[in-house]
């Protein structure tokens, strides 16, 4: 058994990468998304965030993850940066708390999500938009 470095709060979601077998990550209650190399006890990268209830990574974009919360909206974070992609959403946002995330590991553009009021949504994301540091820039 390993232990690696702890969150100050709960941990709501822990993932291993789709994409590298020696990659996982954690999010906490603390605001922080941790990415951690399974032979370091501390985190390659913090990525720090606001109320996400839930994170993924995005299959065959080995460099994106997404998450979900209290903005009700899909939130992505590029992990070369460390930092997040702003909305580029047009769609209007139902002002509602996205509790969960889940992205088809066969096609990975579309996204399943849950929110507060019960409901299910699938999403379409063009992800390929999103994977350059560019785009973040």
């Amino acid at each position: 058994m390993k232990y690696y470095e702890p969150h100050e709060g709960e941990i709501i979601t822990v993932r291993f990468s789709p994409n590298r077998k020696d990659m996982f990550m954690s999010c906490g209650t603390d605001g922080e998304i941790r990415i951690y190399l399974t032979k370091q006890e501390s985190p390659a990268r913090v990525i720090f965030v606001e109320e996400l209830y839930h994170v993924s990574w995005v299959p065959f974009h080995e460099h994106l993850i997404t998450g979900c919360g209290k903005k009700g909206l899909l939130e992505i974070f590029h992990l070369i940066s460390g930092q997040p992609i702003p909305n580029v959403s047009t769609d209007k946002v139902l002002p509602t708390s996205l509790l969960q995330i889940e992205v088809n590991k066969q096609r990975c553009t579309i996204v399943a999500v849950g929110n507060n009021r019960g409901e299910l949504q699938l999403w379409s994301v063009p992800w390929g938009h999103f994977s350059s540091v560019n785009s973040v820039e």
